[in-house]
């Protein structure tokens, strides 16, 4: 926002490229070295630094950032300086960066008009920058004839009448840059998977587990965007999960019927990444709950024929039906409840095991002697996968590399996974392959990014 406000005062009665004053080459120093040590911070910080670099804001960023050095850095050749001051145009495009407001806004409509305000003015002080700028008067130049010297109001006046009507003709482009058409068609772009939808039973208590386990910071869909269809209005508990600000911005409800196509369309269903059909697992009447979901899963797989569903059901006999409906992946409450119990008797604490390594909890630092800080130790692991590097095509076994990344990185690898949907618990002597995926038990999803970076330098360690 100073930038900006640096910048119109400076440029306030015409588009001035001279050079400024030494008060505001120290504020623009000052300001430049705290943009690029800002901007240096989030890429080295950033878990993908090439999806940051690519990603809107940081392109402004560094369009804003990089006249100011290049002028410095060619501060003899007159030639290069000149075209360094014509980019000066862009600093009013720091005006996005003000977006950043939005975390302080407490509620959802709060947000949204932050968003509205701040787009439209966006629109305004950056567009008017840039044609007040366009329209500015070179050596050769003729003021009046193909050229003007627009104020930085009127430009911003000029903006609103274009955006809001068609233009009064009092305030009209001279240039020829500034009479550049446009007759092409605008289309929007759509997101190939943008989101998973739930529909079903939802109560709170089903609905708080799952944002809880699938939002998680640890997981790799934690930004995905959640909605809820559902045909009665939420209730006042399931409000409160609604309106909670880790959800607020990534969960939206929708009162209405997966069984008409209507509501379907409406929540995006053929788009959506996943689909899950919930149940009442307390259900008195297992049969009716169970047929309610195959109804379900009927109208789901009829609307879109390529989304995977994971549906619940409470009975065994059941399971043909919904499988026979469309179900990608079928949860039986019983057969895995039997099956856990089954399999305690055999192996006693399975049941904390795989609820330990199913469920996210939150990293336990604090050291203790107590049993229950190496319990929370273990509970803050979970199971990621990865890639085989390439260049360990059939040269490494398991428990090799298993040995390797539990020195290096105190992680242990479960077992392998191929093409064919195979699991393989641990196979000690399996010559790994660049097709199979190894999966890792670790506290940290960054251990991912540990196997399929492994270097040449660290084996021969």
């Amino acid at each position: 926002l100073l930038v900006t406000i640096v910048y119109f005062s400076q440029n306030w009665l015409e588009f001035s490229p001279n050079l400024e004053s030494y008060e505001l080459i120290m504020l623009q120093w000052v300001i430049g070295i705290f943009f690029s040590l800002d901007y240096i911070m989030r890429l080295y910080a950033a878990d993908s630094r090439r999806i940051f670099f690519l990603s809107p804001f940081a392109l402004v960023d560094l369009v804003t950032i990089l006249p100011q050095w290049l002028e410095v850095l060619f501060e003899a050749n007159e030639e290069f300086r000149s075209k360094a001051s014509a980019m000066k145009t862009l600093r009013a495009l720091r005006f996005l960066r003000a977006y950043r407001l939005l975390v302080f806004s407490k509620t959802a409509k709060g947000r949204q008009g932050g968003v509205l305000f701040l787009t439209v003015m966006s629109i305004i002080v950056c567009s008017a920058g840039v044609i007040q700028a366009v329209e500015s008067c070179g050596p050769g130049d003729v003021q009046g004839k193909n050229c003007q010297s627009l104020e930085i109001y009127n430009a911003c006046y000029f903006v609103v009448i274009t955006i809001a009507t068609l233009g009064y003709g009092d305030i009209a482009p001279k240039t020829r840059s500034g009479k550049t058409e446009y007759d092409k068609s605008f289309t929007a772009k759509k997101e190939k998977n943008p989101h998973i939808l739930i529909c079903g039973e939802v109560n709170s208590s089903a609905l708080d587990f799952f944002l809880r386990q699938f939002l998680h910071p640890n997981n790799m869909n934690w930004k995905d965007k959640v909605v809820i269809l559902c045909p009665g209005l939420p209730s006042h508990n399931l409000k409160r999960i609604l309106l909670n600000s880790a959800y607020e911005q990534r969960v939206v409800y929708l009162q209405g019927s997966a069984m008409l196509d209507s509501d379907l369309k409406r929540a995006g269903a053929a788009n959506a990444r996943l689909c899950f059909v919930l149940l009442n697992k307390l259900s008195t009447d297992g049969d009716r709950s169970d047929t309610a979901s195959n109804l379900l899963t009927i109208s789901l797989r009829h609307h879109t024929k390529r989304v995977p569903l994971f549906v619940q059901v409470l009975k065994t006999d059941n399971i043909r039906h919904v499988h026979l409906s469309g179900a990608s992946n079928i949860v039986c409450v019983d057969q895995l409840k039997m099956g856990l119990l089954a399999k305690s008797c055999v192996i006693p604490g399975l049941c904390a095991l795989v609820c330990n390594i199913l469920f996210t909890f939150r990293p336990f630092y604090k050291t203790s002697g107590l049993w229950t800080s190496e319990f929370l130790h273990g509970c803050a692991h979970d199971v990621y996968e990865a890639h085989v590097p390439t260049y360990l095509q059939g040269m490494m076994s398991m428990a090799t590399l298993t040995l390797i990344m539990y020195c290096e990185y105190h992680v242990i690898l479960l077992g392998v996974t191929d093409n064919l949907d195979k699991f393989h618990l641990f196979p000690s002597k399996l010559r790994l392959r660049k097709s199979h995926t190894v999966l890792i038990l670790s506290k940290t999803p960054d251990c991912s990014r540990w196997l399929e970076g492994l270097s040449l330098y660290t084996l021969q360690k």
